[in-house]
């Protein structure tokens, strides 16, 4: 696959490697100046997906300072329904054995269990890429290209990894991104939380042992909490059954006290002031936010940081 194949193409280690789904698409160089960056976000990534992508980094024998990981909640939900991740199977399973894991926990109850299953989800994946990308070229008479701007008339997918969307959904106006925000909670069940009912046991514990195995090696792992557009935020609030979402941020926050990593954002925009006019749709933030989110957590880190010093003088 393509993430797969950006990865095995570049020969030196990077900075700071992204792990994270489309919401985290936008981590850019931008918000790491004089670093070199790889994000290799993946559309609807599952935590099976992020185990994944770090086995392919760790068989460059790759030593970057820093992971960044996307936290969805959906990555704790046993029936997210993904199956992507699947096309990077022999690498999940790989990073498994790494993590003394000898069964596989965090597989979907909804996956497909059986090759006839797993070719017949395949097909249904394939297809909707397809019917999207035939749509595309449709409309813009032409597939992918080579370009210096950094963005341009089609979706562009940029050096270090990170994206930049087409012109029609950078221009879209407040109107139009609410719309598409409506259609976002409309489309019951919202995007991969259908029976999310509880934390995943399981992929706790995945979690929590790729984040100490990560490390052990001496890499720093940051969390990104991508927020969610104000109107879908309201919406998953006053909707019980989506209480595990606050659940999950929680749960994420916490991890990231226990093992002292740096983490940033939230599932909730009015944490960083993030009214509608920062977002493309109901769960992606636009660029500034994103630099926003990270830009606040690094003045916050490095103010924590000199008020410890000066206490030790």
């Amino acid at each position: 696959m393509m993430r797969e194949f950006l990865l095995n193409s570049i020969n030196t280690s990077p900075d700071v490697i992204v792990i994270s789904s489309s919401r985290g698409g936008f981590i850019s160089s931008n918000i790491f100046p004089g670093k070199k960056i790889s994000n290799n976000f993946l559309r609807g990534a599952s935590l099976e997906d992020y185990l994944a992508l770090y086995d392919i980094v760790e068989s460059k024998k790759w030593k970057p300072a820093k992971i960044v990981f996307t936290l969805d909640p959906w990555l704790l939900n046993d029936n997210n329904e993904a199956v992507r991740w699947m096309m990077l199977e022999k690498n999940y399973n790989s990073m498994l054995k790494k993590l003394n894991i000898t069964n596989t926990p965090a597989i979907s109850k909804t996956a497909p269990t059986n090759s006839l299953e797993f070719e017949k989800a395949l097909q249904l994946v394939s297809f909707s890429y397809f019917k999207q990308a035939y749509i595309y070229l449709r409309k813009n008479k032409r597939a992918f290209y080579p370009t210096d701007n950094r963005c341009n008339e089609g979706l562009t997918y940029l050096a270090d990894g990170s994206m930049c969307y087409d012109k029609q959904r950078r221009k879209n106006s407040i109107k139009a991104v609410d719309k598409l925000a409506v259609n976002y909670i409309q489309d019951e069940p919202v995007y991969c939380l259908g029976r999310f009912s509880k934390l995943s046991a399981a992929k706790i514990v995945l979690l929590e042992k790729l984040v100490d195995h990560i490390k052990s090696q001496g890499i720093e792992v940051e969390f990104y909490l991508p927020p969610y557009h104000p109107m879908v935020y309201d919406y998953l609030t006053k909707t019980p059954k989506y209480k595990e979402v606050f659940a999950a941020e929680a749960y994420y926050v916490d991890l990231a006290k226990r093992k002292n990593l740096v983490y940033c954002g939230s599932f909730n925009p009015a944490a960083y002031g993030l009214n509608k006019s920062w977002f493309y749709d109901g769960m992606h933030a636009k660029e500034k936010a994103v630099e926003l989110i990270f830009k606040s957590t690094a003045i916050k880190e490095a103010h924590l940081i000199n008020s410890t010093n000066k206490e030790k003088i």
